[in-house]
């Protein structure tokens, strides 16, 4: 298996090698422990990596289990690493990032030409994570999420439930770290304590917090380690709700199955309460960390403004990384619908067009005609069939895709004649694709993206952003001289 991911990888020429040997080894040790897992969401995922082994391993396991048993072995006995879930679910994947890299979709496509089974299973979300709403039936994977990241992966699982499985990176006890406050009121203070007066290992002494934080909330957990000639930071914390699986014997993982599936390096990591001195650095001083009760913290919350809650936690926002500022929200559930909404929020493509500029409005204000039958006919819905059929038909700008709407905004009558006047806004943009986009925008294997929800704004719901306000006013003015030429008695408000 190993081979047939590497032959793949070192086509597409794109994936470090160290990153394949310690993406390979935990997703082994992932597969082993959590086996009847059906939904990963991979967050702070980078390219993506680990999903795609885990997929790649779900369906070998699917062939696998497929194949009839051996006449030597107990038919009684099943295979122990079989993908399926009781439900006979298959396994999918989303990764969740701030940005999605161009080598993503390098390794989606050599992935998919070697693996084509796996269509539609994977998906790559650009959001922040505290965008992420977790939920129970999903496995939380992150493969060295830097710094206070960790933390926030690890008030993740504990606000949704989750199964966890974490390889902390970039340890640290400076001001930026915030332990999670289930880690005990003085767990900040207690850890730079033992790191800078005690000389304890840094990076035990910082996992130990998380996974103290786990315990308290009502986790299983277990540590193990990959091999360190593939990374140092090779510590892997493996947790899930004691409600999910409460006779599992823990410490012991699921007996594996053949050789090629085995990790015998994988053995649990012998706890140690020293590790090498650390060149102690100039002490910071942070204000310790306090579980807040739920009506505390709904009012601290209140206050804090700019501050985010994640699993109890409260944190300053993390700029880049808080998917809310766009209103985007990754709900990772292993349901229909959570999919559908992933596979829609997919790929850079979708993202550029989340992230565009709101289409231009441009307001244009006229007299109607005296005579009511011709002053009956200026609508909304006339003017947006003259911009759309005849001013904007002839434009070469964006091709076929440039469109207007329109809609009323006011109404006037003058006091003295009693003549009537209305005011129309008028919006610029990009009607959305009715097909496919084409391959200059790849999907990552990904079906085109569904046409998403309104928008707040009640005007451009049907458009996208990609026009300039200056392109929008060169329209603007044909669509003004074409209203009084269509329309006789029209005179335009100075």
């Amino acid at each position: 298996v190993f081979d047939r991911i590497a032959r793949a990888l070192c086509a597409a020429s794109i994936v470090p090698r160290k990153e394949l040997f310690e993406c390979f080894a935990v997703a082994l040790e992932v597969r082993a422990r959590f086996p009847g897992v059906t939904r990963v969401a991979d967050v702070c995922a980078g390219h993506g990596l680990l999903s795609w082994l885990l997929l790649v391993l779900s369906i070998e396991l699917e062939a696998r289990a497929e194949k009839p048993p051996c006449p030597s072995k107990s038919p009684s006995k099943s295979t122990s690493g079989s993908s399926a879930a009781p439900g006979g679910g298959v396994l999918t994947a989303v990764c969740v990032d701030v940005k999605m890299p161009g080598s993503a979709e390098v390794i989606a496509g050599a992935m998919l030409e070697r693996w084509p089974e796996l269509e539609g299973r994977w998906s790559f979300v650009e959001a922040g994570l505290l965008a992420v709403d977790p939920h129970q039936s999903t496995l939380i994977t992150s493969l060295h999420a830097c710094g206070s990241l960790s933390d926030l992966v690890v008030g993740l699982a504990i606000q949704g439930r989750c199964k966890v499985a974490l390889v902390p990176c970039c340890h640290t006890v400076r001001k930026k770290w915030t332990p999670h406050p289930l880690a005990g009121p003085g767990a900040y203070h207690e850890a730079l304590r033992q790191v800078k007066e005690d000389g304890a290992d840094l990076a035990q002494t910082v996992d130990e917090t998380r996974t103290r934080a786990l315990r308290v909330a009502g986790f299983k957990v277990d540590e193990r380690t990959i091999p360190a000639h593939f990374t140092a930071r090779n510590r892997l914390i493996l947790a899930e709700p004691s409600h999910l699986n409460p006779s599992s014997a823990w410490g012991h993982g699921p007996a594996h199955g053949p050789g090629e599936w085995a990790a015998p390096w994988l053995t649990p990591r012998q706890a140690s309460t020293k590790g090498d001195p650390r060149r102690p650095s100039k002490a910071r001083s942070m204000p310790a960390v306090t579980e807040l009760t739920a009506p505390a913290a709904a009012k601290a919350k209140a206050k804090a403004g700019s501050s985010e809650f994640v699993g109890g936690v409260c944190r300053p926002s993390l700029g880049r990384w808080d998917g809310r500022a766009r209103g985007v929200r990754v709900s990772v559930a292993d349901t229909s619908e959570a999919r559908a909404a992933c596979k829609a929020l997919s790929g850079r493509a979708a993202a550029q067009r989340r992230n565009a500029a709101p289409p231009p409005a441009l307001d244009v204000s006229f007299w109607l005609p005296a005579d009511p039958v011709a002053a009956s006919k200026v609508t909304a819905e006339a003017l947006a069939d003259l911009a759309n059929t005849s001013v904007l038909r002839d434009s070469e700008a964006a091709g076929s895709r440039l469109g207007a709407e329109v809609v009323e905004i006011d109404a006037y009558s003058r006091p003295s004649d009693g003549r009537q006047a209305r005011t129309f806004r008028v919006v610029y943009g990009l009607k959305p694709y009715s097909k496919p986009p084409p391959a200059s925008e790849p999907l990552c294997g990904q079906p085109p993206p569904a046409a998403g929800p309104a928008s707040a704004q009640p005007l451009n719901g049907g458009l996208e952003g990609g026009l300039s306000r200056e392109e929008a006013k060169v329209h603007h003015s044909a669509l003004c001289a074409a209203i009084e030429a269509h329309f006789p008695g029209c005179e335009a408000r100075s």
